[in-house]
């Protein structure tokens, strides 16, 4: 196991070292000296790859920029003019739960930019805008709103759809359909076997 490891390296660095080179370095810069096999150091759990490490460094240092990088519209006509969703609501839920760069309430101006990271606001006609000036991915927006709906418990009868490339409805499930499967008659197995005969 480790044991056998660790010995089969130490003694690739001690001939290293006895021909003049440089001790074997373990992932991190550490000599085998250094450190144990198996014991917790400073760079563990970060066993990731150079594209993962390069997105997460921007992603955490990233300065929103003058321009709208996306923006998503959340039309709630449907609920709302039936009052069975609050929109204010909705905003204030999605104010205090959009995670940027790993953090919730993060979403006014920074220092480095003058640029809000993402600007909420509601229109007239029952829509909410999430306008961002950061990467936020659309599938995120739309798992917002489905926790949302579940915390409010009106998931069973309302669902979020995607109409166009950057918009999302609200819309109702069509009972009609669900009304006609339960009206339908029950599946016996008896039936079947009359069938085939």
């Amino acid at each position: 196991g480790n044991s056998n490891l660790l010995a089969t390296l130490k003694l690739k660095s001690n001939l290293a070292l006895k021909m003049g080179g440089e001790p074997l370095r373990l992932r991190g810069g550490r000599s085998l000296t250094e450190c144990q096999i198996g014991a917790p150091s400073s760079w563990a759990g970060l066993n990731i790859g150079p594209k993962a490490r390069r997105l997460r460094r921007l992603r955490s240092k990233a300065i929103p920029g003058k321009k709208v990088v996306c923006r998503w519209v959340i039309d709630c006509s449907r609920p709302v003019a039936d009052r069975t969703l609050d929109i204010a609501d909705l905003q204030n839920y999605l104010s205090q739960h959009i995670k940027v760069q790993a953090k919730t309430n993060n979403l006014g101006k920074t220092k480095a930019s003058a640029a809000p990271r993402v600007l909420l606001y509601s229109e007239p006609n029952h829509r909410i805008i999430v306008q961002a000036y950061l990467p936020i991915s659309k599938q995120y927006v739309k798992f917002l709103i489905k926790k949302y709906l579940e915390a409010r418990g009106a998931r069973d009868f309302i669902w979020c759809v995607a109409t166009g490339k950057c918009t999302y409805q609200l819309r109702y499930y069509n009972f009609d359909d669900v009304q006609a499967t339960a009206a339908a008659p029950p599946f016996e197995e008896g039936d079947e076997d009359e069938e085939e005969d």
